[in-house]
């Protein structure tokens, strides 16, 4: 980051839809999402950590007490995490943070008081979504929520994305409009990415058209009909396992080319 040296998000993510649709886990009670040197860290109650582990998005779960300040930690939760957000702050060497538009006051008050500037940065997770809000709407469209997914998050289908888009990193983009004037609807997805295209993600683009050039299959299995190109994941699902192939002859499968 070349203002920011963090970026910290914190609340209840039960109720704060902003922090929860950064980490991805539902939890009642205090929470704060750390983002510094690459790394993001959690840190919530104890007795949520093995759960957060196991399904938060996160690199690093942490409690109150891995961050707990030389004068220790007050015994209301809010307080306490607060602290500990402080301090993890002050270990990493942070001077100036930025926070979203939802920071608790809390929050601000105690890592200030560690002698770190807070920022507010009205865009945060909110400005690549709006901009396409924008375009849309000046044509005359509405945008039920775009899909904006950047890196491992586009892997999984339909995952709305969230946080930071980065150079060198595959972003999908998925726009699904509706015409005010006419109600009918639109669908485009695309994958670009900003800056230089890694070499795997370049092989990973010329493997579309080869497929879609090669001669179109079909997988029967028990009188259920898939059909697709070959190398699809159809195909190499079965093709690739041999329980899944003897599973798949046992139904009376066959794959064979389309005339």
């Amino acid at each position: 980051m070349t203002e920011f040296d963090a970026v910290v998000m914190a609340g209840i993510p039960d109720t704060n839809a902003s922090l929860y649709h950064r980490m991805r886990f539902g939890v009642g009670d205090p929470a704060a999402l750390i983002a510094i040197e690459n790394e993001t860290i959690l840190i919530l109650r104890d007795i949520e950590m093995a759960r957060a582990r196991k399904h938060a998005r996160a690199d690093t779960v942490a409690c109150p007490a891995d961050y707990a300040p030389a004068g220790g930690l007050s015994g209301d939760r809010e307080t306490a995490t607060a602290q500990a957000v402080a301090e993890c702050l002050r270990r990493a060497g942070a001077k100036r943070i930025a926070a979203d538009r939802s920071l608790p006051l809390i929050y601000a008050d105690f890592i200030q008081r560690a002698g770190i500037d807070v920022g507010c940065d009205l865009d945060l997770g909110v400005s690549e979504r709006r901009a396409i809000d924008n375009w849309l709407s000046q044509r005359g469209y509405s945008d039920p929520g775009a899909i904006v997914a950047c890196g491992p998050d586009g892997a999984e289908c339909h995952n709305y994305g969230a946080g930071r888009l980065r150079t060198g990193q595959p972003v999908i983009i998925d726009i699904f409009p509706k015409c005010n004037a006419t109600r009918y609807n639109g669908d485009c997805t695309r994958t670009v990415v900003h800056g230089v295209v890694p070499e795997e993600l370049a092989r990973m683009h010329q493997t579309v058209p080869q497929r879609g050039a090669s001669p179109p299959h079909r997988l029967q299995c028990d009188g259920i009909v898939v059909v697709g190109r070959a190398g699809n994941a159809a195909r190499d699902f079965y093709r690739q396992d041999r329980s899944r192939r003897l599973t798949c002859r046992r139904l009376g499968s066959r794959l064979e080319p389309i005339s």
